[in-house]
């Protein structure tokens, strides 16, 4: 089989599409070596990089330029300088929503989630442009890949796609990074000396953007009593979304409240998770979510929506709460931190949890897939 994979995201820092497109397609490469993967960055490679990949010499000054624009503009500007058409594929994966490449071959993609259609829960520029080019591409595609069972019923509403060409494939996580028992091996840095800082801590995992909910999160940790505040600083790490200015100013206001822009590594997240009394995850919109499942592969009990697809996700392993009542999430925060037996139990089953999650599964279902293409 010879696919073309667009890789185009990994040029740039990993969001959860792009944590999806490294993970998949390196198993892929991994459990099916026969198969010819070309990988596209703007230029066709044999190589899977990424952005960590810069500086290295890994891949052309044009890979670099790529980086300076938004993951929305970068697509179609690659797509533009290179207006040619692909040939002698049998699959084009488009693991990115919009397959907008011209490739003769069958066409599989991958629609994460419906958040562009909320200009609320969208950039004002992520909006217009998934309103311009989402439905005038996605009809290319023999099959959809999404990630649960929730955003297929909300695919095949809104686009009235046959029920039959779209399939459901659970992402998974890297076992190796996220466990419970392992030795921070890094004793330097800000992530180091925040957990020597902090000791014990409210975690949250996210962009900081208003669908996520961060606004709701604050205002939940900041109705809880003064002395639980100080013992138990909040911890929200996150690369900066948009529309969030209201969140900085309460975190202005809160000095028990302490932000990570971002980590430099995945080990250094799970080292946050190990260390957190609880992970709190109170969005109000999710496609999958990665961060619960990987809390609870780190030992963390996890409190989170009981919104879109996170009850699917997270089975009766989490502590669920309402994303739009401020007292529910202060009152599941309360009550993990100090019941616990019921924290005992939610870690014991976080960690059996995710056992059904991991990407060598995920990859033979995507093969499968690929093959189902070829057949149709």
């Amino acid at each position: 089989m010879n696919l073309l994979i667009n890789t185009t995201p990994l040029l740039s820092k990993l969001t959860g599409v792009g944590n999806y497109i490294f993970n998949i397609s390196q198993k892929l490469l991994e459990l099916y070596p026969e198969y010819r993967y070309t990988f596209f960055y703007g230029y066709t490679s044999n190589k899977l990089i990424t952005a960590s990949d810069t500086g290295k010499g890994r891949f052309p000054v044009f890979g670099k330029k790529i980086l300076k624009n938004l993951p929305y503009v970068r697509d179609f500007v690659s797509a533009v300088m290179n207006r040619k058409k692909y040939k002698g594929f049998d699959i084009y994966f488009e693991p990115n929503f919009i397959p907008y490449l011209n490739v003769t071959a069958q066409t599989v993609t991958t629609v994460h989630d419906f958040s562009f259609y909320r200009m609320d829960w969208a950039s004002k520029e992520r909006y217009e442009f998934f309103k311009k080019n989402f439905s005038k591409h996605i009809y290319k595609s023999q099959i959809i890949i999404v990630p649960s069972e929730y955003i297929k019923e909300e695919l095949i509403n809104r686009m009235e796609f046959p029920e039959d060409k779209v399939v459901t494939i659970h992402h998974g996580i890297d076992h190796t990074v996220f466990k419970q028992n392992s030795s921070f091996k890094e004793r330097k840095g800000i992530v180091y000396e925040t957990i020597q800082q902090l000791g014990h801590y409210i975690l949250f995992v996210g962009a900081i953007q208003p669908r996520k909910n961060i606004k709701g999160l604050i205002e939940a940790y900041s109705i809880l009593p003064q002395l639980f505040q100080k013992e138990l600083p909040l911890l929200i790490v996150g690369y900066e979304g948009w529309n969030n200015k209201a969140i900085d100013g309460m975190i202005k206001k809160n000095k028990n409240i302490r932000v990570l822009d971002s980590v430099s590594n995945n080990n250094e997240l799970a080292e946050l998770y190990k260390n957190a009394s609880v992970f709190v995850f109170p969005s109000f919109y999710e496609g999958f979510g990665f961060p619960p499942l990987e809390a609870m592969a780190c030992g963390c009990p996890v409190v989170v929506s009981n919104t879109s697809s996170l009850p699917e996700v997270c089975g009766d392993a989490a502590y669920y709460v309402d994303p739009y009542n401020t007292e529910s999430i202060a009152e599941g925060i309360m009550n993990v931190i100090e019941d616990k037996d019921l924290r005992k139990n939610m870690i014991q089953k976080g960690l059996e949890r995710v056992k059904l999650f991991t990407w060598e599964k995920s990859a033979h279902k995507h093969q499968e897939v690929f093959k189902k293409a070829l057949e149709s």
